[in-house]
């Protein structure tokens, strides 16, 4: 079946809101090594002129429908929004629509011999060993792929038999017993409900950047609003009636039996359970980068462990009762009524027994949700109308900088790239800036920017205007303008770094099994690569041979070559930068950091640092001398104009 009808407000969303992140992967979130392995490989193919080719499927049945960073991206992989993608919208309420009609079941497909698993074939649901209540049959296996921005629906036997594409930035999906679809878009920062043939009869769009939504038994919707720093519950006609947004950035939140809250907090690196009345009623902390958070039959609690590659099982006094090790970059666990445990990994979605043994397994190119069976629905608990709450204000005081400098920050969350003057002032911001991920000031008064998000270098003048353009990328992570007019490019995705003429023609490439996020041209005209692949930066000169390598350095975003000759890294998973000797020893190191993908030295002999929700500049003695809050800042530089 087609879905033609699209959604007229896309075009719109994109601009505002596409990727105001957080892959951090954020708090954690946001394309890093593991955004990197997982953004992005597969991106659905887009017309070149910009227009976003319409999403169909090949096979018609029930649909499964919606999903660009990261990056992070951040947060991974997002098409190219140029269609207008409304037009399918019943009318109703703002934010809001008509409320879903309840069509019949889905009906349940035949499911294989429940006590012979194998590799190609999900185990069916049995009697759950917890409690002894019989589950309904599997219906499919629901996959939600951000970087190809499409959800697959893999039948019991492990075959692809709908593909749904062009859903931007889809990040959570599930089904629900009317057969409908209820989808997160990440990078256009909306859920909807969804019916077979991808009508939109319901959504609400006054999110940043959500990562999960559930819908509750009283028909109300749950959300994970991630990068607004709240966890809201949304009635069908579109009105906020209960949330909570005391200092966290859920990258998870659900409703328990109970009527509670469970949330898996990055901010934090914790999970709380939250009562209808906002108090946390149980807490487990030391959980990096937990991504999704499941409350089991049992009273126990199911927490994946991105960066750690770890499941965990966690009672009530919040032990470790079981454990699942050796994982890539899991974003979602879900322990099905079988006492197996379904996990989205990066390139894979795999089923494993409870003493760990592989049942089963299906290849992707980057799976962030994975849901076999029927939704569940808890009850939730009456509830009294309670406004959004309101976001802290901004400090009234600012960061002086040294006069006649200017530092530019791409905003990869609120995709835009902002200039602050030497009072701290925002003297330039623009907008539009498709998941900025680089920006460079040129000698000519423009920037030299890279959008990952529609896979894109351009060169714009201070108002915002293209004066040139390379699109012929995928999902590019860093762009330098050489001596000669040519732009050094790290085309991370496709797995190359580029040097491009203004024409746009290829003058060098090389493209020797590596996955670069930077690239950058050195004094002696070699070219120094962060290698996230190899956990690397090497040195390569024209002739293509590597004439430097450092190494055992894991998800190394940024390098860069010092006056000294030593070699300034920046490791966003360890939270650090390095300084590097010729001989790869370190020779200075700042720790500590949110999350970091660029660093710089200045000429004072200050570090300036792109973290997660902010920029900072610490002096020789790591002291930190200034910061800039922000979104989720990716690139940084400070400049004399």
């Amino acid at each position: 079946m087609n879905l033609d009808n699209q959604d007229q407000s896309a075009q719109q969303r994109a601009k505002e809101l596409q990727m105001r992140a957080c892959l951090t992967e954020l708090g954690g979130v946001g394309p890093d090594r593991s955004l990197a392995s997982r953004i992005l490989d597969e991106l659905a193919a887009r017309d070149r002129d910009g227009s976003v080719i319409a999403a169909r499927v090949s096979t018609p049945r029930w649909l499964i429908a919606a999903f660009v960073l990261v990056g992070l991206s951040v947060v991974g992989g997002i098409a190219y929004m140029r269609t207008q993608l409304d037009g399918d919208i019943d009318k109703g309420a703002a934010h809001g629509g008509n409320e879903a009609p309840v069509d019949s079941q889905v009906p349940d497909p035949d499911v294989p011999d429940p006590d012979v698993p194998t590799p190609n074939r999900p185990t069916p649901n049995r009697p759950n060993p917890q409690d002894g209540t019989q589950d309904p049959k599997p219906v499919t296996t629901l996959i939600c792929d951000y970087t190809s921005n499409c959800i697959l629906e893999v039948d019991s036997e492990g075959t692809t038999i709908n593909r749904w594409t062009d859903l931007l930035g889809i990040w959570d999906a599930s089904l629900l017993p009317n057969g409908h679809l209820l989808l997160v878009e990440f990078s256009t920062s909306r859920v909807t409900e969804r019916t077979k043939a991808g009508k939109i009869i319901w959504q609400f769009k006054d999110l940043k950047n959500p990562y999960s939504a559930q819908r509750l038994g009283n028909g109300n919707t749950l959300i994970a609003d991630t990068f607004a720093g709240r966890v809201i519950e949304v009635n069908a006609v579109g009105k906020v009636v209960w949330s909570y947004g005391q200092g966290i950035r859920p990258f998870d939140a659900e409703m328990t039996d109970k009527g509670t809250i469970l949330i898996a907090d990055v901010l934090k690196d914790r999970v709380i359970e939250v009562d209808r009345d906002k108090n946390i009623v149980w807490e487990a902390k030391s959980l990096p980068n937990a991504h999704d958070a499941d409350r089991l039959a049992n009273g126990n609690t199911l927490v994946t462990l991105r960066n750690k590659g770890t499941v965990l099982e966690l009672d009530s006094n919040g032990e470790v009762v079981w454990e699942l090790t050796g994982l890539t970059s899991p974003s979602d666990a879900d322990r099905l009524p079988s006492g197996n445990t379904l996990a989205a990994e990066n390139t894979q979605v795999r089923e494993f027994t409870p003493t760990k043994k592989v049942v089963w397994r299906t290849e992707t190119t980057w799976a962030v949700e994975a849901n076999r069976g029927v939704a569940r629905f808890p009850t939730a608990t009456p509830n009294k109308p309670q406004e959004p709450a309101k976001p802290a204000p901004e400090p009234t005081s600012k960061p002086k900088l040294p006069q006649a400098l200017y530092t530019v920050i791409a905003d990869y969350s609120d995709n835009r790239i902002i200039e602050i003057n030497s009072e701290g002032r925002e003297t330039l911001v623009l907008k539009n800036i498709f998941g900025a991920w680089d920006v460079e000031p040129l000698a000519n008064g423009n920037f030299l920017i890279v959008e990952f998000s529609v896979s894109r270098v351009r060169e714009v003048d201070r108002q915002g205007k293209t004066v040139w353009k390379f699109e012929n990328l995928r999902n590019p992570y860093c762009a330098q303008r050489l001596k000669n007019g040519n732009t050094l490019i790290a085309n991370t995705f496709h797995s190359e770094v580029i040097e491009v003429t203004p024409a746009g023609e290829i003058a060098w490439r090389f493209d020797d099994n590596i996955r670069p996020f930077d690239a950058e041209i050195t004094d002696q005209d070699t070219i120094l690569i962060a290698d996230v692949l190899k956990d690397r930066v090497i040195e390569v000169d024209r002739a293509k041979n590597i004439v430097w390598e450092a190494t055992n350095l894991p998800n190394a975003h940024d390098a860069d070559r010092l006056a000294n000759g030593n070699t300034l890294v920046t490791l966003r998973n360890k939270g650090s930068v390095v300084e590097l000797d010729p001989n790869g020893k370190v020779v200075w190191e700042l720790t500590g950091l949110s999350s970091p993908s660029d660093a710089d030295r200045l000429p004072n002999g200050n570090t300036l640092v792109a973290e997660n929700t902010r920029v900072r500049e610490f002096d020789k003695d790591k002291n930190e001398v200034w910061k800039k809050e922000m979104t989720w800042a990716v690139e940084v530089n400070r400049y004399v104009r």
